[in-house]
């Protein structure tokens, strides 16, 4: 019997776009990634979301390291 097991990708490819915006009475960068391989759009209202989910993609299958705060950040996935 063969077992159907998810093989990580030795590489990820992204589409970033940089947007920078109106926030308050400044301005603030919005970010979003499209994965390369499915279309899969993820967006992002801050850089640091940004760096987080970047983080923890990358960090699926390596030891975790010590947190330096919360970088979750504020993401959200677009459907398409």
């Amino acid at each position: 019997m063969v077992k159907d097991h998810f093989v990580e990708p030795e590489y990820l490819s992204y589409l970033l776009r940089l947007r920078r915006v109106r926030h308050n009475s400044g301005y603030t960068w919005r970010a979003s990634l499209a994965q390369v391989s499915n279309g899969e759009q993820h967006n992002f209202a801050s850089l640091k979301a940004l760096f987080g989910y970047l983080e923890m993609v990358t960090r699926k299958d390596i030891e975790p390291e010590p947190e330096e705060g919360n970088a979750s950040g504020e993401h959200e996935q677009a459907s398409n």
